[in-house]
């Protein structure tokens, strides 16, 4: 069995912010204008994240099989967690992304090998 481990995305409201407008800006310059856009402050988000992260990363590292995705290394860098990546905004609501961002997001995932040889089969 093959296990993949999602982490939850940054959380909007943990940093009381809701760029909507600025997402809307964003769009109005065009996909192309900027890779990621709309940031809100990392330290935050980590701080809120960090605990279960760090036990996601955990059980990922010690079961076989098993790896993980944390939604704060997708849409993070050292300074900003991003709403917007490649023009499209990410979020339904301040939790979750929306459909299209759930399919830009997994295009930057890479998935564990399910293949199985036919030596292994039963």
């Amino acid at each position: 069995v093959k296990v993949l481990i999602l982490g939850q995305v940054p959380h909007l409201k943990q940093s009381g912010a809701w760029p909507v407008a600025c997402a809307i800006d964003a769009k109005r310059k065009g996909a192309s204008a900027e890779n990621r856009a709309c940031g809100i402050p990392a330290q935050p988000v980590r701080e809120v994240l960090g605990p279960a992260n760090a036990a996601i990363s955990a059980v990922a590292s010690r079961v076989p099989g098993a790896s993980a995705v944390l939604g704060s290394d997708l849409l993070c860098d050292a300074a900003q967690c991003y709403t917007v990546m490649d023009g499209v905004f990410l979020y339904r609501n301040p939790g979750h992304l929306n459909r299209v961002g759930s399919e830009l997001l997994a295009n930057y995932i890479a998935l564990p090998d399910l293949t199985v040889s036919a030596a292994s089969r039963p």
